[in-house]
């Protein structure tokens, strides 16, 4: 039996087709999971990351975001959060030097530049403790 040209195209075409769906279905099966602890920025507990196990996949850690004390935290920490720059960086640490600390993160509102719209971007990224 022999084939035209189109029937070997249709019949390449097809077996992509397959290989490709029977990658893609295998391939989502062999993820495996990673539980991790990241140390955070000052005396903050340590975050936890869990997922499903899975078979096959080299382990990797899933990074979490590093939470920020503002009583400890240098300007370039501070220039990590999303939003804040250099200058606000650096207005966060002259303002902190001025008030001796912070008490609460909403204070962080006091500093020139931090509206409440950048405040709660942020918010669940800093907090407060008292520096040593």
């Amino acid at each position: 039996m022999k084939l035209e040209k189109s029937q070997w195209v249709l019949l390449g075409l097809t077996t992509l087709f397959v290989t490709f769906t029977l990658a893609f279905f295998l391939g989502r099966n062999s993820i495996r999971a990673v539980i991790t602890t990241q140390s955070v920025t000052g005396n903050a507990p340590a975050q936890v990351t869990e997922t499903m196990p899975q078979e096959g996949a080299p382990e990797e850690p899933i990074e979490e975001p590093i939470r920020v004390n503002l009583n400890t935290a240098t300007a370039s920490e501070l220039e990590e959060l999303p939003g804040i720059g250099p200058k606000l960086a650096e207005r966060i640490v002259a303002w902190r030097e001025e008030n001796g600390g912070f008490v609460s993160v909403e204070q962080l509102m006091d500093v020139n530049g931090i509206a409440e719209g950048k405040f709660d971007e942020i918010k669940d990224l800093i907090y407060v403790e008292a520096s040593e």
